[in-house]
Order: structure tokens, then C-alpha cells, then sequence
């Protein structure tokens, strides 16, 4: 294991199991690789400083080197073979951690997520209104959103625009326009609506919306006839607009809660679970379209109403029901399900588990 084979072990690690998130390569040890929740060691001989170093030569040029020592931490990007992979250094007291990311993200089918038909009829109908995809950090937003627009990409012809935190991969046109733009590039309200009058999109996406005057400039463009999909960080639509509007005055927060009365169509809570294999992860979900009860809700600001009067009845289909048939399939465990859950009563009611 020296700097010389690095190359070809990346190629080798990521051509055995292109599903490999993370590859960890430190001084004395032999390199981990992570997928899901479980890291494995490669067996190989360990790393000696000197090799480490070798790569670090080979993978960052000199400013990247100096960068390095001063910061702590460099971030580079590798072309190896016909991929390119995302290598983070980090300096440690005495020694270097060389982290391999592979950001080579094969797109998720829309399809392969096992949607019932009557929550995909709503996904892909492209009546105006607001679709929220709420999800915890590191629980698949960006892989969800992704999925959404090449499906479209794939069966329209559409303009798209999507706002993400970070450019990571890029979606190519296929029979739609697929513009990105980081977020980072729309500084104010002023620039986002000129960059929509610019673009004039069909459709719009938003990864993780955390500012109100772009969310006021999405309702203008929603009530102009054409949809929007924004992702949401956070574990419950509850949680997701009290954190986003509560820091806020009455008067604001009345305001955005009527907007979202009136022009949300539909929410999706969703999680990634863990099999019972470490490695596999199981995508559950639940959904709730906007409708009288629950524009009633946010119209009195009686957002915790949502879980305790609409979750697990006929209009809010909740995804401890899904929880509970992997569970009762032994494909999860009761660990995994109670932790996922949020109303673990109503789980052990779905899974007939007598308290």
C-alpha cells in the first residue's frame, strides 16, 4: 500500500462495490471503507507516513500542500479513470487522514422508491401548488430531489431550475433544460427573482429552504401557474415550519401560514431505516395533501394539531404503517422501528404488538 498504487486502488475498491460512500486512509492502518451504517477493512498492508505523504504529493499540488498545513484541511477533486472523486485531507496532530468521497452519484429511479400510485399521481401532476419534501439531515433529500427532476428530465420537455446548497453532480439534459444554481449564488430576494424572470422555469426546486423573503418569491411564482417542489430539514411538517417561522413575529408568521394554507399541495415526511444487515436502507414515507382540515390548521396556527389529529387517519397516511410491515418481516429491528417512529403507540398498533 503505497502512494505509487493509489490510483489503482481507488479503482479497484470503487469497481469491486461502486456503492462504497467512503474510503478512510490513515497512517498505520489498513484503509476502511463505509456503506450505510457498517465500515469494513480492506485487506491490505498498512500505510507507513511515507506513503501517505506519497498520495498527498500525488493528489495535491503545491498551494493545495501549503493550503493544507495552514488549515488543517484541503479539499481536492481527482479525476481517476472516467470518474471523478472528491478527496478531503485532513491534518491531525501527528499524522494525515486522506477521506476518498464518491460523489459519482448514480441517480435513484423515481420508480425504484416503490411509491404507491396514488402518491405518485400527485408527484407528477403538474397542477400549480407547492410539494414539501421534508426529511432529517443525511436522510436522502438531494437523492430524492434528484430522482424528481430526471424522471421529468426523462418524460418532458421541461425548463427546470434547481437551487441546491451544492453542486455536486450535474444532472444532464436529456429531453428537458436542467439548470443548477448553488445557493450561495442567490445572495437576496432581488437577485432570485431576476434569476426567475431570466430563466422563466417550468418547474422549480429548492434544496432545504431556510429563508423566508426566497420562500414569499416562490408563492409568486407557484400562484403564476406552474409548481414548485422545496426540500425542508427537519422530521415532521410540525417541526419544519415552527423552526422556520417561529423565530419570527405574529404578524410574519400569520402571513406565511396563510400563504402555505393556500398554496401547498402536498407534504411528504420520508426516511432512510436500517436493515437488520447494517447495510441496506429502507426508504419509508408518509403523506398528507393539503386539504380542508389542514389549511384550518395553519391558518390557526395550531401546527401540532397535524400529529395529533391527522396522522394515522384516512387523510394522513402514516409511515409507521410502512415501519411496521418491515418490521413484522423481520427486515428490521425493533430498535430500528422504535427509534424511527414517531408515535411509537401507533406503530405497535400497525404491527399488532401488545403493549
Amino acid at each position: 500500500a503505497d502512494g505509487s498504487n493509489f490510483v489503482n486502488m481507488v479503482k479497484a475498491i470503487f469497481n469491486y462495490d461502486p456503492t462504497i460512500e467512503r474510503v478512510f486512509i490513515k497512517e498505520g492502518s489498513v484503509p476502511l471503507v463505509k456503506k450505510g451504517n457498517v465500515v469494513d477493512k480492506i485487506q491490505t498492508e498498512k500505510f507507513s507516513r511515507n506513503s501517505i505523504l506519497e498520495i498527498i504529493k500525488d493528489v495535491c499540488d503545491e498551494n493545495e500542500r501549503k493550503f493544507l498545513i495552514s488549515n488543517g484541511v484541503v479539499t481536492v477533486n481527482k479525476t481517476i479513470g472516467d470518474k471523478v472523486y472528491k478527496i478531503n485531507v485532513y491534518k491531525e496532530k501527528n499524522s494525515f487522514l486522506i477521506l476518498i468521497i464518491n460523489s459519482n452519484i448514480v441517480f435513484k429511479n423515481l420508480l425504484d422508491y416503490r411509491i404507491d400510485k396514488t402518491l405518485m399521481k400527485y408527484i407528477v401532476d403538474q397542477s400549480k401548488g407547492i410539494t414539501f419534501l421534508i426529511a432529517p439531515y443525511g436522510h436522502g433529500k438531494t437523492t430524492f430531489i434528484t430522482s424528481i427532476i430526471d424522471y421529468f428530465n426523462a418524460n418532458k420537455n421541461y425548463n427546470i431550475l434547481y437551487i441546491t446548497n451544492k453542486i455536486n453532480n450535474t444532472v444532464a439534459n436529456i429531453n428537458s433544460n436542467i439548470i443548477q444554481i448553488e445557493k450561495d449564488v442567490i445572495k437576496d430576494a432581488n437577485r432570485f427573482v431576476r434569476m426567475i424572470n431570466d430563466i422563466d422555469p417550468t418547474l422549480l426546486f429548492i434544496h432545504n429552504l431556510d429563508d423566508l423573503e426566497i420562500f414569499n418569491n416562490v408563492y409568486k411564482f407557484v400562484e403564476s401557474g406552474r409548481p414548485a417542489f422545496i426540500s425542508m430539514e427537519s422530521n415532521s411538517i410540525q417541526y419544519a415550519f415552527e423552526s422556520l417561522l417561529y423565530k419570527e413575529n405574529d404578524g410574519v408568521i400569520r402571513y406565511h401560514l396563510n400563504r402555505v394554507s393556500d398554496l401547498a399541495k402536498l407534504f411528504i415526511n420520508f426516511r432512510l431505516i436500517t436493515a437488520k444487515n447494517g447495510k441496506d436502507k429502507f426508504f419509508v414515507y408518509e403523506y398528507c395533501l393539503n386539504n380542508f382540515k389542514l389549511k384550518k390548521i395553519f391558518r390557526e396556527n395550531n401546527l401540532q394539531a397535524i400529529s395529533s389529529q391527522l396522522r394515522g387517519t384516512g387523510e394522513y397516511l402514516p409511515f409507521e404503517m410502512q415501519i411496521a410491515e418491515l418490521f413484522n418481516n423481520e427486515l428490521i429491528t425493533y430498535d430500528v422501528a422504535e427509534s424511527s417512529s414517531q408515535d411509537i403507540e401507533l406503530f405497535k398498533r400497525y404491527a399488532k404488538i401488545n403493549s
